[in-house]
């Protein structure tokens, strides 16, 4: 996840509630330091419901690779500045006629012990979009998970901006994990220590889904990951960088 992504997750948080400890994350990709501040953790035990059978609505996508070179800035801690090429992946989703757009049922994926959830907030207009962020402290493992409703999505939803060393292209195709088809994009990481991404997206044909986590996962750790997405019973407790009052007009 970069650091725009991550700001946009949690935008529209309640400055009360981020009162706690600045704590500090290796930019991902591009190597810069950014200070994000947390105060309240919840607890991660979900509580199932039956999860519905899958209809796999998304079939396919593109890549289309932007052949002009960038430059990232010099990192000031050792200098180091990388060439990177940057993609634009787009998917191909087949919605129900009856989509929601607002988002009825809630899913989360059960993460591993240790990992502290830094964001959780539903955006959007409407309220289309909630967005998970977890992360070990001085690490550069993390795992981001997306729900979209798909009577909400924009085409900007079915787009993924990706970006990699100079004059290669990231390895995208269509998969299927824990018996869900969806579209794969691993983000190899850029020159030295600079951390890639797996991002798998998948569709029921109401909602989408994006679920990203670290390189170096290999595919029995993503299909765990993708099969322990669950429909969850009460989502509040998962809302960590929401207000009471933004609670109270998005629940009543």
């Amino acid at each position: 996840m970069n650091r725009e992504k991550l700001f946009e997750a949690i935008g529209q948080v309640d400055e009360r509630l981020l009162a706690g400890a600045e704590v500090q994350k290796k930019y991902r990709r591009l190597g810069w330091k950014v200070a994000l501040v947390a105060a309240v953790v919840a607890g991660l035990t979900v509580t199932a419901v039956a999860a519905p059978a899958i209809r796999n609505a998304l079939f396919g996508g593109k890549v289309e690779t932007d052949d002009t070179m960038w430059i990232t800035p010099t990192d000031p801690a050792d200098g180091s500045s990388y060439e990177i090429s940057s993609h634009e992946v787009t998917l191909a989703v087949d919605m129900d006629a009856d989509a929601p757009k607002t988002i009825g049922t809630y899913y989360l994926p059960r993460v591993p012990e240790g990992m502290e959830q830094v964001a959780g907030h539903i955006l959007g207009d409407p309220l289309g979009s909630v967005t998970q962020f977890w992360w070990i402290q001085d690490t550069v493992g993390d795992i981001h998970f997306v729900q979209k409703a798909g009577g909400s999505l924009q085409p900007e939803d079915l787009r993924e901006s990706v970006s990699t060393s100079y004059g290669t292209i990231p390895e995208a195709e269509l998969r299927t994990f824990a018996g869900i088809q969806g579209y794969l994009i691993d983000a190899l990481p850029i020159g030295d220590g600079l951390v890639g991404d797996r991002i798998f997206f998948w569709s029921d044909g109401q909602y989408l889904f994006r679920l990203e986590v670290p390189y170096e996962y290999t595919d029995d750790q993503l299909e765990e990951m993708v099969a322990s997405v669950q429909p969850v019973e009460d989502i509040t407790p998962h809302l960590v960088t929401m207000s009471q009052e933004e609670m109270e007009r998005v629940f009543g």
